[in-house]
């Protein structure tokens, strides 16, 4: 439906040097800016609520698409859950990962595209994604595959750049420039998406989603970029 739709292309970052990119950005080190994005303490803010109010099944899975060399994931570890879950990184930027597996070792990384891992249906309790959909090329396979591996009734928190919410100079869905980004050194390429876009890809795929003020109370200035649920039992 949207590939059909009219947009620009970049000149920038053409899209089919995405790993080319993302294995610079992991080698050169400037990657800080993506670590450090104020919208991921968000995600750990929820982790925190659902970690202490949610009886998960022992040794439960937790899984970060998209995951870099792992930060988030370590911090995830040392800040919220220790040892009580089995913590995996999945990247298609072999630099990232190589870097990840050096880092973290008590970290299982893979090298492989989020949108077809190597995983078992509804393998892993939690799963959280950070500004990776969007770049996709098919979001919406991406989006099937966390259903796939997600058990019935695990959570997904992910963050998603949403026209009219968190992009606001145009409004028009499609596949071209993100906004500049204080700190990265090029724009990349991205689908622009509004948040009733977004839903349903995930209400197609089975996914609940938790209303916005769920969001709003873990510290989201713009909840709507936030889409934190559960898989249907």
């Amino acid at each position: 439906m949207l590939q059909q739709r009219n947009h620009r292309r970049s000149i920038i970052m053409s899209e089919n040097k995405p790993k080319q990119y993302y294995d610079g950005i992991f080698s050169s080190g400037t990657e800080s800016h993506w670590e450090k994005a104020p919208g991921k303490d968000v995600i750990l803010g929820a982790i925190q609520h659902y970690y202490a109010n949610t009886s998960f099944p022992k040794n439960s899975k937790l899984i970060d698409i998209g995951c870099g060399s792992g930060f988030f994931l370590n911090r995830l570890h040392s800040e919220v859950i220790n040892n009580d879950f089995q913590l995996y990184g999945v990247d298609f930027s072999s630099t990232a990962i190589n870097k990840g597996k050096k880092l973290y070792p008590h970290i299982k990384f893979y090298c492989e595209d989020g949108k077809g891992t190597h995983f078992d249906n509804d393998e892993f309790t939690v799963l959280v994604s950070y500004g990776t959909y969007e770049h996709f090329k098919n979001p919406e396979m991406g989006i099937k595959e966390l259903s796939r591996i997600l058990m019935p009734g695990g959570l997904f928190l992910c963050m998603m750049p949403t026209l009219g919410i968190d992009r606001t100079d145009r409004d028009d869905e499609g596949w071209y420039e993100e906004r500049q980004v204080q700190g990265s050194p090029i724009k990349q390429m991205q689908w622009n998406l509004k948040r009733n876009t977004w839903e349903q890809y995930f209400l197609e795929c089975g996914l609940n989603l938790f209303p916005l003020n769920e969001a709003a109370s873990f510290g989201a200035k713009k909840p709507g970029v936030f889409f934190l649920g559960n898989k249907q039992k």
